[in-house]
């Protein structure tokens, strides 16, 4: 209940606060990326210390970049802010933060893309909509093809080499063989998929399960003789393994908001649509496949902030559109 509770009040703060203002939004979230690089510097965590890019800098940085990035997008062109985002898809790769790399990648994908021309009618067609689909996941395996050649041949370093090893040869590939916590979540929701497990639920076999799906047999059955928490790595999952089918109501609902938003934004030009394609993927893989932590009851409440920003602003463009046919 703290949990929901907090991203409740944060959000509505935030909602309440933005005052319908694009310049308060880019602010904030440039007080969001100092605030991590300050975070990093004067308390850094665990993780932290012993990955600082993944952990630490890489994020709030990333996210300082497409902020002030925005005048270079709107100022020198539409190729500007994919040059800008597939150079940080490089740096991620060097420094081993692939799920970012990969977010940055798609992100620049998208919008060289989607603002070649702007459409005059503001409903997608569906045929649209499959080629948007289709592209996202041909751009999705092209990075995953490229990352694993880059890795396999030792060009990102021996410790990328030697993870991507461990992972591919893992028999649920390459993205949930380093998430198998996901498995776990859904072998638990299948367990109870109306009530859920409760807050903070712990179950030996579970927890006994992960350690098999990673192939530690031994550690296993250590892990099985205590309780543990039970796994999930993903906003969706996680939230539909601890309240039931109602916490997974909200994530899907969030996720549909997402490809609303995403499938409409090249109606909406300005300097913060790069901004809220970034939003756009970065919230997209949250949900599905990272962890709820402390750090995503202040960023997803900002993210859902800014979609909701994009929705109404597009609502607005369709009555526009529909007055003037009307008066015509």
């Amino acid at each position: 209940w703290a949990k929901i509770g907090f991203t409740l009040v944060n959000f509505s703060l935030l909602y309440r606060l933005r005052h319908d203002s694009a310049r308060r939004l880019a602010i904030f979230a440039a007080g969001l990326a100092f605030g991590g690089i300050l975070d990093y510097y004067i308390s850094p965590g665990l993780l932290a210390e012993g990955d600082p890019w993944k952990f630490g800098l890489g994020a709030p940085l990333t996210l300082l970049l497409v902020v002030g990035a925005q005048r270079v997008f709107a100022r020198r062109g539409r190729l500007a802010m994919p040059v800008i985002l597939c150079a940080a898809t490089a740096i991620h790769l060097a420094m081993g933060f692939r799920s970012l790399a990969g977010i940055c990648f798609i992100t620049a994908v998208y919008l060289f893309f989607q603002w070649r021309r702007t459409q005059p009618r503001f409903e997608v067609s569906p045929g649209r909509l499959a080629i948007l689909v289709v592209l996202g996941v041909t751009a999705s395996m092209a990075f995953v093809e490229a990352y694993g050649f880059a890795a396999r041949t030792g060009m990102l370093g021996t410790d990328a080499q030697r993870k991507y090893e461990v992972q591919a040869a893992n028999r649920y590939g390459l993205i949930l063989g380093g998430r198998t916590e996901i498995l776990v979540a859904i072998v638990a929701i299948a367990d109870s998929p109306i009530i859920g497990h409760g807050s903070w639920a712990k179950d030996a076999e579970y927890a006994a399960l992960l350690f098999e799906l990673k192939g530690y047999g031994a550690r296993a059955r250590m892990a099985s003789r205590g309780k543990r928490l039970i796994p999930s790595h993903s906003y969706l999952f996680g939230a539909w393994m601890e309240a039931g089918i109602l916490g997974a109501v909200f994530w899907f609902a969030v996720l549909w908001l997402v490809v609303r938003v995403a499938a409409h934004l090249h109606q909406m030009p300005g300097p913060l649509t790069p901004l809220i394609a970034f939003v756009c993927f970065i919230l997209l893989w949250d949900v599905l496949f990272s962890p709820y932590g402390a750090i995503g009851r202040i960023f997803v409440p900002y993210y859902l902030v800014v979609l909701l920003f994009a929705w109404e602003h597009l609502l607005a463009l369709r009555r526009e559109r529909v007055a003037v046919t009307v008066s015509r």
